[in-house]
């Protein structure tokens, strides 16, 4: 059986405390572009049906965004440690140099309001926060972005 399909079949017995748990862990997966391999909106959304009171839905909200951001600082972190690098990598020529070029300077131009404006945005959720720390946007910035975005992703 498939981790969906057991958390579909088992989710009202696990505890409410791993349920927020795991589902801030595949919100942070899916932020870091497995989602195909490990579908962490569906899990979420699983998740989220198994809680029958209104603290325990607002809890859960904010452990998913707690997890997404996490996985945010994850990809920020690469950007700022590879650096420039990045550009030259395999991934990059695949999605196409001209592209990334022009979304690092979609993140200098806007900063954190690219970070905002993308995270709905399926791949580009992924690849903005790595922009980011190219673009050597703030951290305290970045942060509250990510926050931001990653509340109203997890409400939504």
């Amino acid at each position: 059986m498939d981790i969906i399909g057991w958390l579909t079949e088992s989710a009202d017995q696990i505890p409410e405390w791993v349920r927020w748990l795991v589902a801030a862990l595949f919100a942070a997966v899916e932020v870091l572009g497995v989602g195909p391999l490990l579908p962490g909106e569906v899990a979420v959304l699983v998740l989220g049906s198994s809680f029958d009171s209104l603290p325990s839905v607002l809890v859960l909200i904010a452990a998913v965004a707690v997890g997404a951001s996490a996985g945010d600082h994850v990809l920020y972190a690469i950007g700022r440690r590879v650096g420039t690098g990045l550009r030259e990598r395999k991934f990059i020529r695949r999605i196409g140099v001209h592209r990334w070029d022009a979304a690092v300077a979609y993140v200098e131009r806007r900063g954190a309001f690219a970070i905002i404006a993308t995270r709905l945005v399926p791949v580009v959720r992924t690849l903005t926060p790595i922009a980011a720390g190219v673009a050597k946007v703030a951290q305290p910035r970045f942060t509250v972005a990510s926050l931001g975005d990653s509340l109203i992703w997890a409400t939504a």
